[in-house]
């Protein structure tokens, strides 16, 4: 009788270890080990279409969510935030820029930025609206506006082409990773038809 009792104050006690450590780890992460997991694999779908699918997934790492919207959402947040960092890190590159046609070209990239994060602002609008009447259009929409911001970007680079090499190759650097971003988020829209037709959670 005494070991039975030992026993099953074994088994409880196991099992309270068990609960309190599944509580830890649910409360430190706020998830689940299945929601992480579930998390992890919409991401590698979304970022299955994308050029740069290690700057994709690494981007959206902490998104915390399997709705390929705000997935998507998540991934030009992201190109923004970079974008933002290359205007203000625009004073590095201001050093570097000696000769006057160097100054121009800078004058002229933080103008162009401020149209390619606008541009993509104008995609997460559309994103975030509701009641389109038109697939084509709503994917079109996001197209040209994505378009736009990576053509602003090259257009940044262009201005250094006969100007400094320095400052030319400083601005490239700090622009590759919005430049991959913003292709990415490109990549990710142009599945959403497919998304939609595969039934999976993405509600315009």
């Amino acid at each position: 009788m005494g070991k039975a009792i030992i026993g099953a104050c074994a088994v409880i006690l196991v099992a309270m270890v068990v609960a309190v450590a599944v509580g830890v780890t649910r409360s430190r992460s706020g998830r689940s080990e299945g929601e992480l997991e579930a998390s992890k694999k919409a991401v590698k779908t979304i970022c299955q279409p994308t050029h740069y699918k290690e700057e994709c997934e690494k981007s959206l790492a902490g998104s915390n969510t399997t709705d390929p919207k705000e997935l998507i959402k998540a991934g030009l947040q992201a190109a923004i935030h970079e974008i933002e960092k290359v205007v203000n890190n625009s004073d590095t590159i201001q050093d570097a820029a000696k000769d006057q046609r160097s100054r121009y070209a800078l004058d002229d990239c933080k103008e162009l930025m401020g149209y390619s994060i606008n541009d993509l602002k104008k995609s997460l609008n559309q994103l975030s609206s509701s009641g389109v009447s038109r697939l084509d259009v709503y994917i079109e929409n996001l197209r040209i506006w994505m378009g736009g911001s990576i053509t602003f970007q090259q257009t940044c680079l262009y201005g250094f082409e006969n100007a400094s090499t320095e400052a030319g190759e400083k601005m490239r650097k700090l622009l590759n990773t919005s430049q991959m971003l913003t292709s990415n988020g490109l990549n990710m829209v142009s599945i959403i038809p497919e998304l939609i037709r595969d039934s999976q959670r993405f509600h315009l």
